[in-house]
């Protein structure tokens, strides 16, 4: 993070800003990859929610990939700086979450995963970042930050809002084999010890 001036407000090297933007790109980039592919799985047979959880998937889909978008935008264009380079993902313990979530069997733990756990550490990011940002020298980085704050809390809250209760009880999640048993509720608990105390994209403190 560079300077800080009087309010709170941060003077980023362009460097910081651009490393900082890469990382989003590619956060949402891979939720859109995602979300999108989650919506066309088949589903199992009597799949609890299954259908109206795919349906959610897609409309996310085609959010995070106009938010991806418009990180890529704001990246630097100049002489020595190859853009591509700077989409990479902010920490390895993201990358691996977002992983294991793809390998979650039933919509409902990747849902709960998305909605309960990545969402709001990305909107913690997000937050964090439009609090401190310049608005003389970032305010088109604002522009998306306050943009991508609103539609992340949105997702979230009608993820959650979507989680059977009934899944409490167990859920059967065929990527951990036959007999085992997870409710998303313990999926999540696992896939919060894993991100740790970071939030998506800095060491800022978790969302409570």
């Amino acid at each position: 993070m560079g300077e800080a001036a009087p309010g709170g407000v941060v003077f980023e090297t362009i460097s910081q800003s651009a490393e900082r933007c890469g990382h989003y790109c590619w956060v949402e980039r891979r939720l859109f990859e995602l979300t999108g592919q989650w919506s066309t799985r088949p589903g199992e047979p009597g799949e609890p929610d299954g259908p109206e959880i795919r349906v959610r998937f897609s409309e996310w889909s085609a959010g995070h990939a106009g938010l991806a978008e418009r990180w890529r935008a704001r990246l630097p264009v100049r002489a020595g700086v190859e853009a591509a380079a700077l989409v990479v993902p902010p920490t390895a313990s993201l990358a691996d979450v977002l992983e294991r979530l793809d390998r979650a069997a039933a919509p409902a733990l990747q849902l709960a995963g998305l909605a309960t756990v990545v969402l709001p550490r990305l909107q913690a990011a997000y937050a964090e970042h439009l609090a401190h940002a310049s608005p003389i020298n970032q305010g088109p980085i604002r522009a998306v930050l306050a943009a991508a704050t609103r539609s992340t809390a949105r997702e979230s809250e009608r993820g959650r809002a979507l989680l059977p209760g009934g899944l409490q009880g167990g859920l059967q999640d065929k990527s951990q084999g036959e007999g085992q048993v997870e409710t998303w509720a313990e999926f999540c608990r696992d896939l919060e010890q894993a991100l740790g105390n970071a939030s998506c994209i800095s060491p800022a403190a978790r969302a409570s």
